[in-house]
């Protein structure tokens, strides 16, 4: 393994996200540090109590979780686009279906409890169990 005694980027002030002096193309074409980011999404919706003290957190935690998916389905759509993600054919319609999927979700909270109440087996999912 090689030894290292300085910096490739000795000047802290020409430090660029993204940009390496001496890039790395993978197999598949993705150039890592030729100056495009590749975000990673990682988002973990923590555990919480549903009381009228926290209906606020809930509702943001509803508006970000949502928006995290369509960022999630956004960030595969461009991979598998520019062919850096390979998905099966037989896969791609789920993609699609997601997406519509995630479009029609209500943008609130409130609105999303509306429109699944209806539809629920209530002998076995108790609402009150739930706060709802």
């Amino acid at each position: 393994m090689p030894k290292y005694s300085n910096l490739a980027i000795s000047d802290p002030r020409q430090l660029v996200f993204g940009v390496a002096p001496h890039p790395v193309t993978t197999r598949r074409g993705l150039v890592i540090g030729g100056g495009e980011v590749y975000p990673e999404l990682n988002f973990t919706l923590p555990p919480m109590e549903m009381t009228s003290a926290t209906l606020e957190h809930v509702k943001t935690q509803y508006r970000a979780t949502k928006a995290a998916a369509l960022k999630a389905l956004e960030l595969i759509e461009k991979a598998h686009s520019s062919g850096t993600l390979t998905i099966p054919e037989m896969e791609v319609s789920w993609i699609v279906m997601l997406g519509d999927t995630l479009s029609a979700l209500p943008a609130n909270r409130d609105a999303f409890i509306s429109q699944v109440l209806p539809t629920l087996d209530e002998s076995k999912f108790l609402k009150e169990e739930y706060l709802l």
